[in-house]
Formats: structure tokens, C-alpha cells, sequence
């Protein structure tokens, strides 16, 4: 009789281990109590998932403290992964790490460029009382969370060339505006480390015990070529700039202790099967972009 009783504990404690290893990994971190229950994402239109189908751009407002979660980008993919039930996104289009210090920092002057992504008030500058609502509400997401990921930097090289190609382009000729963007672009790295190393030593003050993941910035167009007796992979002349970035936060930032880096390179985005040729100029990841990004980070968690 014992031996029945105890061959049939075997079979029960089998059934209950295969199926909750049939689970997928997002509910198995639900089930077994999610190491990371709240999850602050802070970064640009990528974050935000900018270019997927869920995202419609009118739907967000500049001085919202938090947007939804796109479903298929990568932060609603860490989230499942993770089993969190609160995510604060803080990832708003077009933000560069100057925007970020702006709202976060009220001793910081900004630049130029800033006004296309900040609130504004009806005298068209930047409404300081809008940002005081942004800066709390990102301080409480910041404070509250477990899990924080970073994904910050494209911009600071990307909005100020925009800036002067989109004014151009439209006749608006403002002078003062083209030179800013100008300025912005000439100091960009050294203005990237400056506003990134405040913004990790910031959240560091601010809660110490929450687990950062910064992603490196990826080239979009990495692959491009040119298939010549010679080949010329011109997509790679962007290598130089971008490694600047990305080896400031890889290795040179003072505050490295404080966060996990992982490393985006070769994340396919729109433009990955587009020439130079072609008039798709679109750089944010596709699908199976979002789905790569995600999975690099949440390997980095486990690791």
C-alpha cells in the first residue's frame, strides 16, 4: 500500500513540475512571485514604439507623465518576462538626454533644440509648471520600481540634424533655431556623457536598490553596401560615432557599478533591407527587432 501511495505522489509531483515548465516564462515569473513587480522603462520613440501598429502618435501628449505600454515593442516584452504589474513608461518620441535632465533637474538650462519635445505654453516656450508635474510624476516611477531600463542616446545625435533638415525643408527658415541645432550637434558627446552620467548617479540617489539595465545604441543601417569589385559597406562609416557612445557606457562611465549595460548592435530595424537609394529612411526597430531587444535584456537579467 505504501508503495502505491508513494508511486502515486511521483506521478503527481511530475504532473505539477511538466506543467508548470509548459508555461510560458512570462507566467512561470507570475506564478513563482516576480523578482521585478514594477518596471519604469525611460528612453525615446523606441521605447515608446514608435512605427508598431498599437502606436498612434495624437493619442500621447507631451506633458502626460506616463503613456501606455505598445504591445509587441520591448518594453511590454520585459514586462511580460519579468511578471511585472505596474510599468511606468517614461519613453517619449523625439527625447534626448537633454530632455530628460530638463524635466528631471530644475537647475538645467537645456538648449535649443528642446522646445520640439517639451510642453509648451501659449508664448510658444517651454511650460516650466508642466514640467514640474513631469518631474514628479518620474520621480515616483523612479522611486517606486524595481526594475529600471534605460534606452537613451540615438537622439542626442539624430534631433539636431533632423532639426535643420525638417526647417529647411519647410521654408521655416529660423536662424537662430538652425544655428542652435548646430551647437547641439557639434558638443553632442560631450553633452551625452555630461547628461548621462546625471541621470545614473540621479536614479542611484534616488532608489539605490532597483536593478538598471542601459542598452547601447545600435547603427540602423549597419548592413548596408554597395556589392563593387571592391565592396563598400558604407552602412559601417556610422561605427565611429556610435562607439563613442556606446564605449562611454560599456566601459568609461564613472557610474558603471550602478547598472548592467547590453550591448544592441545588429538589432534589425526598418531599414535594414533599404539602400541609401531608396526613400524609407525610418531607423526604429522592426517586430523582430523589438522581440531581439527584449530577449538580450531579459537574458541579461538572468545572468
Amino acid at each position: 500500500m505504501k508503495t502505491v501511495k508513494r508511486f502515486f505522489a511521483l506521478i503527481l509531483t511530475l504532473s505539477v513540475f511538466l506543467s508548470l515548465a509548459a508555461l510560458p516564462a512570462s507566467a512561470r515569473a507570475a506564478k513563482s512571485g516576480a523578482k521585478y513587480r514594477t518596471y519604469t522603462c525611460i528612453g525615446d520613440s523606441i521605447a515608446a514604439g514608435v512605427t508598431l501598429p498599437g502606436y498612434v502618435s495624437k493619442a500621447h501628449k507631451e506633458d502626460e507623465v506616463t503613456w501606455p505600454v505598445i504591445p509587441g515593442s520591448f518594453p511590454a516584452y520585459v514586462r511580460d518576462g519579468v511578471g511585472a504589474t505596474k510599468v511606468y513608461m517614461i519613453a517619449k518620441p523625439g527625447y534626448r538626454t537633454v530632455e530628460m535632465r530638463r524635466v528631471l533637474d530644475p537647475s538645467f538650462k537645456g538648449d535649443a533644440v528642446e522646445i520640439r519635445h517639451l510642453p509648451k505654453n501659449s508664448n510658444g516656450k517651454v511650460d516650466e509648471a508642466a514640467l514640474k508635474k513631469l518631474r514628479s510624476g518620474y520621480r515616483t516611477a523612479i522611486r517606486s520600481s524595481d526594475l529600471i531600463t534605460i534606452e537613451l542616446g540615438p537622439n542626442d545625435i539624430g534631433q539636431p540634424i533632423l532639426g535643420i533638415i525638417r526647417t529647411i525643408r519647410t521654408g521655416e527658415e529660423d536662424a537662430a533655431y538652425i544655428q542652435g541645432c548646430l551647437q547641439a550637434f557639434s558638443v553632442c558627446g560631450i553633452t551625452f556623457r555630461q547628461n548621462f552620467g546625471w541621470l545614473l548617479n540621479y536614479i542611484h540617489k534616488l532608489n539605490p536598490n532597483a536593478k538598471v539595465v542601459v542598452t547601447g545604441i545600435y547603427n540602423p543601417v549597419y548592413n548596408w553596401a554597395l556589392d563593387t569589385p571592391v565592396r563598400m559597406e558604407y552602412g559601417r562609416l556610422l561605427d565611429g560615432v556610435i562607439d563613442l557612445f556606446n564605449n562611454y557606457l560599456k566601459y568609461e562611465s564613472p557610474y558603471r557599478s550602478y547598472y548592467t549595460y547590453v550591448d544592441m548592435n545588429g538589432v534589425e530595424t526598418l531599414m535594414f533591407k533599404e539602400t541609401l537609394f531608396t526613400t524609407k529612411f525610418d531607423a526604429h526597430p522592426t517586430p523582430k527587432g523589438h522581440r531581439e531587444m527584449a530577449r538580450r535584456i531579459l537574458a541579461a537579467l538572468r545572468d
